[in-house]
């Protein structure tokens, strides 16, 4: 299939698959990036309410911390995808091919693992604070508005540290992590 994305040099469903979810990573870390800019919008307009009206606006503690929740847990699954999260590499670039190789397997499932255990514990917590219909202090929107952007970022970067594993790929967002970057 000529121009179609590849998965370790096959084309087919497993490219396509690969492509869809780089989309995906793609589409969460832009709500994460749009949702940091609403909040600063909305403390932008307190600010100027404050200043003009002399009152501020109810709620914006309650929206902001919303926002920062779904930039921070929304942006988490492309950084895993590229490889472009924080990691300690001066001992890694040091080791030969190989013993990178094998690192690079033990991290990237070390993170899988990591997250799998974070998205289990928040999925249990919203469970819990459904059941207790606990809403925000100030507007009283329901805390699952919070819990749903961390575990749709959590849940994307548990596959996000796996994919690091497969072959690199020209045009991928995952060729970028293939060298051992990251571990």
């Amino acid at each position: 299939m000529a121009g179609e994305e590849t998965l370790g040099g096959r084309a087919g469903r497993g490219g396509r698959l690969v492509r869809a979810f780089e989309r995906a990573c793609e589409a969460s870390a832009l709500f994460g990036a749009l949702a940091l800019v609403g909040g600063m919008i909305v403390v932008l307009a307190d600010v100027a309410t404050r200043r003009t009206l002399g009152s501020p606006i109810t709620g914006v503690t309650d929206l902001v911390q919303l926002a920062v929740v779904a930039s921070a847990c929304l942006a988490l699954p492309l950084a895993f995808a590229r490889g472009t999260h924080v990691a300690v590499e001066f001992l890694a670039d040091r080791l030969p091919a190989g013993p990178k190789r094998l690192l690079r397997v033990a991290v990237a499932l070390a993170e899988a693992g990591l997250l799998l255990l974070l998205l289990l514990y928040g999925w249990r917590q919203a469970e819990a604070r459904l059941l207790l219909g606990d809403v925000s202090p100030t507007l009283g929107l329901p805390v699952l508005l919070y819990w749903a952007p961390y575990l749709a970022g959590i849940g994307l970067s548990v596959p996000a540290a796996l994919f690091a594993l497969l072959p690199a790929r020209e045009g991928t967002v995952f060729a970028a992590g293939a060298d051992g970057a990251g571990a």
